[in-house]
């Protein structure tokens, strides 16, 4: 459930962009500050997927 973010519209855009390596993460407990609500969210994005080139964490893998 999105508290302050459209989640389709978001998704939408995302369907739109287009790169080598596609992630799209949600946030289930927060709203405009993920960092602070849920710190150890982006942390386990960044090192377990960003870091090392995987896409295990993201709700959607979409490779083009």
């Amino acid at each position: 459930m999105g508290l302050t973010c459209d989640a389709r519209l978001a998704r939408s855009y995302f369907d739109a962009v287009t790169a080598p390596v596609e992630r799209f993460c949600t946030f289930d407990r927060s709203a405009h500050s993920p960092m602070f609500e849920e710190p150890e969210r982006p942390g386990e994005i960044l090192r377990g997927d960003v870091l090392t080139g995987r896409t295990q964490r993201a709700d959607s893998k979409v490779h083009r």
